[in-house]
């Protein structure tokens, strides 16, 4: 069978490659229900095999699916029957209540106590499903269950590696051949050997007493529909001739025409093997979605994780657009339907409520437990709540600090997520429910389970402010249960980032830092140091933001607490900057480090960082691909407490191994060359930031008096002093970008600047093979030093051309280049003596390349930010060559961006100090720059030279493209028009798509020419002719026949524009006057064509009949028309 538009959309719903696909085709689906309502069902059906999907990617597809198709039903909102009326079909409360689950007769201890618990799957997927499984043998059974679940559990590729699997399950693990109880047994089974009921089938019996005559009513109708439903699905074959006897001949066909008959064309929608309730819509009064809640509702108990989380998904999305109107019937009152609303909240909230009782799935990735049927199922009972009354919200509340009594930390995991969308969603009720809540949430807090933590913490984010401003006095004992849980904390906790974020938010609002510090922040605040090189950058920022809180809201002096841990602060977040491959936090580094300098005195400052200036000084100047010593880093180990009754995680306890540190992260070491500069180069310019900012400090006038012997500032020259004296581009690069950074925001420390600016000129004009290229430098030394003697061997002698001990990378290019060419010029290049050389010259030359390419690059910036250092100084040398050639070179050359805008902003500061120096380098400067951006605006003004010659022709393109769409156009509406919509659009699906391309645009032509051809004239030119002759016209029309005085002359009329004009409107309105004209006099006519044609005659005759006369009466008219002379009067 061809595969329809609407079998693509689930297919692309299914495997779509990706998110956009996937949510594209659902969106699709959405507009399939708003052009065919009664295909509601139907699609519902279908969507719901693929929220059952095993699929991730395909239920959320399935719940966008759900999304987009419930938002183009209309809301359902059945207007209210008058309270004065009286029927016997009004249900008394009772009884449209007793179907519905209801708090009042709900016990979730019993639930507890006797629902199995919701597990991955039952292990169906394991057993064998084949209809011949009983037949067969038990060994052949047992060995073919085996194979089928070494295969599910990816055991079957054990034996290729050398491991037996034989041991890890036996064959009593796979029979199943005794009878089953009932109730599948599950691991959480009491000691009194009851077996635990299915949570449906427990709901059922126990919180529902019966049901309403209205449900089995409904009931008798659904089986009626199923019945008649069948029927109509059955083969063709078996089905006999008189199966829609009894039905009428109008209805049978319009059952035929959606379900069985429907063409598989691009235009029309066919399903297929689906059931049509289209018409239950017609047969009762009740929400058109009803059907497919329960249907979800008996999801949320299946024994597979998926199926639960894709009818959580669903539930959710129909909430979302119809939550208002579920469960009101046609036919009640206003306080009737508000009554049935409830009680269908009320009975899909207790639902979700017992997923959150019975849900057991949980899996971990990375540092969190991840519960995705929970956490699906209390988002949407968040959006449930929406709809619910003040009580409903406060019993269901009720039922959640129940659950997180039980000692299983899934029951108090999944009540902590519903109390957390419950704060999150009714805001209104905060002042009501917090309280209630709270003391749970606080015992949540000190959990054992790290992740009902996470929850409880997350839990109190969205109402922080409210918490403030209600419960001033329950604050400070969650502050300091949080600082306390900081302890407990590490890289695998999944609470860090909940507790953290609580933490950062709560201490903004200056009441709670007034009066819930018990502990000083001496003590406290070493607490957040581990964070602040967490694995997650969520919580490395919560972490700095915490810092800055405290430091930049402090109502009183700081210096009281951050003294005693001064050094300790700045050794940390220095070392977070080094670390860091984050931009945004990167920002927030420099916030903290700016405002703890500022906030801590001076004198302790100095006396806290000069020990370890050289060291941070090293760190920054770090390789990058070189792993940081770890004696230089700031080490913390967290303290934390015995969680005996947490869950165990696999792996036992855990074991920290060493992990190597890497300038910029560990965690972009493996990106591309171009990336991983870049992050470096990134870090070591906030580093140099941090510093130049503590340079700053340490260069204060106060604190570097004449009187003391031993002043910070100048040891803080000599350290710098004697980096520049090195052999290292990174040391020399390093202490350049601290120079830049320190003068930029101190003008006058002449002490450091007039040891260090000396040492900066000169590096300007140096060329140095720097420690960095050590390694390929050697190599290439080694390499050149072989192929000399390969030469040598070959009886070449290159002594007298190259005779040096160490090569410089001029020597050894020309030795791998124009000297080896030369000299082995006699020798054959198919000689195998001449490959061998040529090989170990590539080799060579590889190597040699390779150092160039590396000097090159450390010798640019090098120049470059020592150039940048002598600029921000402001001690510019007489000649400006060394200070601008290197500027410009890496704006032409340099391939980091960051570099090339570092550059580019000091050559406009250079241009600024040289603006009032004689003679002015600016000009050459700025005619340099544009030499450089000249091949831009080469390139630029090529193509405005192209587009200018190409926009006439494509703007002609364009009118004639644009003229002939629209005359396709055009052509397809009339074909519609004439022939008829259905008709129209079937001629042209099965017209060959050339043959429509060139002869719909003639349409419009042919009806152009045909307005053209003026058979008006010609008629009366015959009728002027022959008049005279026919007495019968002359007796019908007077004066026809007599002879007139003068001939008129007549205008061409297509000479006048309104003439053209008016050819060109009435030649395109035609069709619509024939089809007006047609349904007007020939109304008999079946066939459209035909009405049209006639029609079109009919029109064309009777106003060229008239327009003859009117032309005929002008024509005498002006036949008969005489010139008078103007009379002169005789003057007075």
């Amino acid at each position: 069978m061809a595969v329809t538009r609407l079998d693509r959309l689930f297919i692309l719903l299914d495997t779509g490659t990706t998110p956009v696909t996937r949510k594209a085709a659902a969106q699709q689906l959405g507009e399939v229900v708003r052009l065919h309502p009664h295909e509601l069902n139907n699609l519902l059906s279908k969507v719901l095999t693929y929220l059952r999907s095993p699929n991730w990617d395909t239920r959320i597809a399935a719940g966008q699916a759900v999304e987009a198709i419930v938002k183009n039903v209309p809301e359902w909102n059945p207007a209210p029957r008058p309270k004065d009326e009286e029927s016997c079909e009004d249900l008394s409360p009772e009884e449209s209540s007793c179907d519905r689950l209801s708090f009042l007769h709900f016990d979730i201890s019993r639930l507890l106590k006797h629902g199995a618990s919701l597990l991955g799957s039952a292990g169906a997927e394991f057993e064998l499903q084949d209809d011949k499984n009983a037949e067969m043998d038990p060994k052949e059974r047992l060995s073919r269950q085996r194979k089928l679940l070494q295969k599910k559990l990816g055991l079957d590729m054990g034996a290729a590696i050398g491991m037996d699997t034989d041991e890890l399950f036996n064959d009593e693990d796979l029979d199943y051949s005794g009878a089953r109880p009932q109730g599948r047994g599950t691991p959480g089974c009491s000691a009194r050997n009851h077996v635990p009921m299915q949570a449906a089938e427990l709901i059922d019996s126990e919180f529902r007493p019966g049901m309403s005559s209205r449900q089995k009513n409904k009931a008798k109708r659904m089986a009626k529909l199923v019945a008649k439903q069948r029927s109509r699905d059955m083969d063709p074959n078996e089905k006999s001739n008189d199966s829609f006897e009894g039905e009428p001949e109008e209805k049978r066909r319009k059952m035929t025409n959606i379900v069985i008959d429907q063409p598989a064309t691009e235009n029309k929608v066919l399903i297929d093997n689906v059931p049509d309730n289209s018409c239950l819509l017609e047969e009762t009064s009740e929400w058109p979605l009803e059907s497919f809640c329960e249907e979800l509702c008996n999801d949320l108990f299946n024994p597979s994780w998926e199926v639960r989380h894709g009818a959580g998904t669903g539930l959710r999305e129909i909430l979302k657009s119809h939550g208002a109107g579920g469960g009101k019937l046609v036919g009640s009152t206003a306080d009737q339907m508000l009554r049935q609303h409830q009680e269908w909240i009320e009975d899909l909230v207790i639902r979700l409520l017992c997923v959150f009782a019975l849900d057991r799935f949980g899996d971990f990735v990375s540092d969190e437990v991840v519960a995705p049927v929970r956490e699906t199922c209390a988002q949407t009972l968040g959006v449930a709540l929406r709809y619910m009354t003040e009580g409903g919200v406060s019993m269901t509340v009720e039922v959640l600090l129940n659950l997180l009594k039980e000692a299983q930390w899934e029951v108090r995991h999944g009540g902590l997520l519903g109390i957390k969308y419950a704060l999150a969603v009714r805001q209104d009720l905060i002042s009501s429910l917090l309280p209630r809540v709270l003391p749970a949430i606080t015992v949540g807090l000190q959990d054992l389970d790290d992740d009902v933590r996470a929850v409880a913490a997350a839990a109190l984010i969205p109402v922080v402010d409210g918490l403030v401003q209600l419960l001033p006095t329950k604050v400070p004992f969650i502050v300091n249960t949080l600082w306390d849980a900081l302890l407990d904390l590490d890289d695998l906790t999944a609470s860090t980032n909940s507790i953290m974020t609580l933490l950062s938010l709560l201490l903004t609002y200056p009441q709670v830092r007034q009066s819930s510090m018990q502990q000083s922040l001496t003590v406290l605040v070493p607490r957040v140091w581990p964070f602040l090189r967490h694995t997650i950058s969520s919580v490395r920022r919560a972490a700095l933001e915490t810092l800055f809180t405290l430091l930049s809201k402090a109502d009183q002096n700081c210096s009281m607490w951050i003294n005693p841990i001064l050094q300790d602060m700045l050794r940390h977040i220095f070392q977070c900057c080094i670390l860091e491959s984050n931009e945004e936090i990167l920002e927030l580094v420099q916030k903290v480090w700016i405002e703890l300098l500022s906030q801590a005195p001076q004198q302790f400052v100095v006396a806290a960082s000069c020990p370890w200036m050289g060291a941070w000084l090293c760190l920054m100047m770090q390789a990058s691909h070189i792993p940081i010593d770890l004696n230089m880093l700031l080490e913390v180990k967290a303290r934390s407490k015995d969680k005996s009754g947490a869950k165990a995680r696999q792996g036992g306890g855990p074991v920290k191994e060493t992990v190597q540190e890497y300038i910029a992260g560990a965690e972009t070491v493996t990106d591309d060359s171009i990336t991983r500069d870049y992050v470096v180069v990134r870090a070591r310019l906030m580093a140099a930031k941090l510093l130049g900012a503590l340079c700053r400090c340490i260069c204060d006038p106060q604190l570097n008096s004449s009187s003391q012997e031993l002043r910070p500032a100048e040891s803080l020259g000599q350290l710098l002093l004697f980096h520049l004296n090195s052999k290292s581009a990174l040391q020399r690069i390093a202490v350049s970008l601290v120079l830049c950074e320190w003068a930029a925001l101190q003008k006058d420390c002449q002490l450091v600047s007039s040891l260090v600016q000396p040492r900066l000129l000169a590096i300007l004009s140096e060329q140095l093979y720097y420690d960095e290229i050590a390694i390929p430098f050697t190599r290439m030394q080694n390499e050149c030093k072989q192929l000399i003697a390969l030469l040598a061997d070959a009886q070449i002698d290159i002594k007298d051309r190259l005779n040096c001990s160490v090569f410089t990378i001029d020597q050894a290019n020309d030795l791998v280049t124009s000297i080896f060419s030369e000299c082995t010029s006699l020798l054959s290049s198919k000689s195998k003596q001449w490959q061998c050389l040529d090989s170990k010259r590539q080799q060579a030359q590889s190597t040699v390349m390779e150092t160039n390419s590396e000097w090159q690059q450390l010798h640019l910036r090098v120049h470059m930010f020592t150039a940048c250092a002598v600029i921000n100084l402001q001690v510019l040398p007489e000649k400006l060559n060394p200070l601008v050639r290197p500027l410009m070179e890496t704006i032409k050359r340099e391939e980091n961006t960051l570099i090339q805008g570092y550059a580019a902003s000091f050559i406009a500061k250079l241009l600024q100090q040289c603006a009032g120096r004689s003679p002015c380098p600016n000009p050459k400067i700025i005619k340099n720059l544009c030499t450089s951006a000249c091949p831009v605006v080469y390139v630029l003004d090529l193509a405005d030279r192209l587009i200018s010659k190409a926009g006439p022709f494509a703007a002609a393109g364009i009118m004639v493209g644009s003229i002939y769409w629209t005359a396709v156009t055009y052509g397809a509406v009339t074909v519609m028009q004439v022939v008829g919509h259905k008709e129209g659009l079937d001629v042209m699906e099965r017209a060959d798509p050339l043959f429509l391309l060139i002869g719909l645009p003639t349409i419009p032509v042919m009806l152009i020419l045909g307005k053209m051809i003026r058979w008006e004239d010609y008629v009366l030119r015959l009728w002027r002719k022959y008049s005279n002759k026919l007495q019968i016209l002359n007796s019908i029309f007077p004066g026809i026949g007599c002879p007139v005085p003068r001939i008129p002359a007549e205008a061409s009329p297509l000479a006048d524009h309104v003439s053209a004009t008016r050819i060109l409107c009435g030649a395109l309105v035609f069709p619509t006057i024939a089809t007006i004209v047609g349904k007007l006099m020939f109304s008999s006519v079946n066939s459209n064509l035909q009405r049209t044609i006639l029609g079109g005659i009919a029109f064309v005759a009777i106003k060229g009949a008239f327009k003859v006369y009117f032309k005929q009466q002008q024509y005498l008219r002006q036949a008969h028309r005489k010139i008078l002379n103007f009379p002169e009067q005789e003057e007075v």
